[in-house]
């Protein structure tokens, strides 16, 4: 049983279907018995199969990977196959195009917890994403497929413990400021920021580091917030907010 990419190629026009399987050659027995029969799930590799003839068709080995990485190393392919017989653009879902049921996600999600991709593994699939552009459509899709999923309070902490001494690079942050530079956040997003931070109490340590970082802050960007802050109205609630505030930092000067 090997692993990997392979690829259907019609040999008279050049299109294929890209997938990905634990097992090469039991993967093409069934794609090309259901083929002959008449019975294969893609519509558009089944109506050229039958145009072209079986001769004009092989099975060609992209890339042998291991079963941890399958999908992600899958997208890729189909992401680069632009106008071949694929009808689901999203690595993991049937030949059809259909989403996969929750107990299918399960006991593919079961049958990979636990395995911890190789040094080799992770180099593939780090140069794999290099210079990788996500379509417009691409992200609307993945927008519109993340608008109403609730997360758990579970998850949320098991994303945060994970996330924990993480260090990301200079390279990462300035991708992430360019990013970030000039977006205006809806009122929906205002508003979703505003009840996740609700109730959120900050560390000494979090406190000191952000005290430290306004300190340090260089002239452009004191003039760039100066400026983003012009002919903004603050509401009653923010006004009475910051007041309180600096009574309590009058006092603590006071003080000391």
């Amino acid at each position: 049983m090997i692993s990997g990419i392979y690829a259907i190629v019609n040999l008279a026009t050049g299109k294929r279907y890209v997938g990905s399987t634990t097992n090469l050659k039991a993967r093409w027995r069934r794609h090309k018995s259901r083929l002959q029969c008449k019975k294969h799930s893609n519509p558009h590799l089944q109506s050229a199969w039958d145009k072209y003839g079986e001769t004009n068709f092989d099975f060609v080995v992209v890339e042998f990977v291991s079963a941890e990485c399958l999908l992600d190393i899958e997208q890729k392919y189909i992401d680069l196959n632009v106008g071949g017989y694929n009808i689901a653009v999203v690595a993991g879902r049937p030949e059809n195009g259909q989403p996969r049921s929750w107990e299918t996600i399960e006991k593919h999600a079961a049958s990979l917890r636990g395995r911890k991709a190789s040094p080799e593994t992770r180099a593939r699939l780090t140069a794999a994403q290099m210079g990788r552009v996500v379509s417009q459509e691409t992200r609307d899709k993945i927008s519109a497929a993340q608008i109403g999923k609730f997360v758990s309070d579970e998850t949320r902490e098991k994303l945060r413990v994970s996330h924990l001494g993480q260090k990301v690079s200079a390279h990462t942050r300035a991708r992430i400021a360019e990013a970030s530079r000039g977006r205006v956040k809806s009122p929906e997003e205002r508003a979703k920021l505003s009840l996740a931070n609700r109730g959120m109490k900050m560390s000494p340590e979090a406190r000191l580091k952000m005290s430290i970082a306004a300190q340090n802050r260089s002239p452009e960007a004191r003039s760039a917030m100066s400026a983003a802050r012009v002919g903004k109205r603050l509401s009653a609630q923010t006004r009475a907010k910051m007041c309180e505030a600096q009574k309590k930092r009058r006092a603590r000067e006071k003080v000391t």
